[in-house]
């Protein structure tokens, strides 16, 4: 199937709506339930930021679905969802991931970035590379076992053409 990356965090769009939303969601949670203390508003604010930052696009993606289902009619959804039935629930996993991921590691990541480096060189040898894309290895994990090994586990579950 290749290597398939889903990962929107790493999209700049998707990044600046995911932190407007969690802008706005902090400007909300902080004014309407603040209760008038500063600390009140800051816990406020960041659960605001936290509950705009990933639902607010969960939101978005659920209305995206509901457009789909009116555009192209519920008999014709539910006959589609009968052969993708794990799309939508996993299209909605992946945006939640990545606007969590988005909101919480990249900030931090882009912290780390900016921290001077320690100079541990000097101290630890170089890693010696070693390379075993030649060789089969004859131990447990060789091609032919594990190939055998998955064949026996999923003999059970493929169907018997008659």
């Amino acid at each position: 199937m290749g290597d398939t990356n889903m990962d929107m965090s790493r999209s700049k769009i998707f990044n600046a709506a995911v932190y407007a939303c969690a802008a706005v969601g902090a400007g909300v949670g902080a004014v309407t339930y603040g209760s008038g203390t500063l600390a009140g508003m800051i816990g406020m604010g960041a659960l605001g930021a936290v509950a705009g930052g990933v639902g607010v696009p969960l939101a978005l993606t659920g209305v995206a679905v509901l457009g789909y289902v009116g555009y192209v009619g519920v008999k014709a959804t539910f006959k589609a969802l009968k052969k993708e039935g794990a799309a939508v629930p996993l299209g909605m996993a992946i945006v939640g991931i990545s606007a969590a991921k988005a909101l919480f590691v990249t900030p931090i990541k882009a912290l780390a970035g900016l921290l001077p480096k320690k100079d541990n060189d000097a101290q630890q040898p170089p890693a010696r590379s070693i390379d075993n894309s030649g060789e089969q290895t004859s131990g447990f994990f060789s091609r032919e076992k594990l190939k055998q090994a998955f064949a026996a586990a999923l003999k059970p579950l493929r169907r018997e053409k008659t």
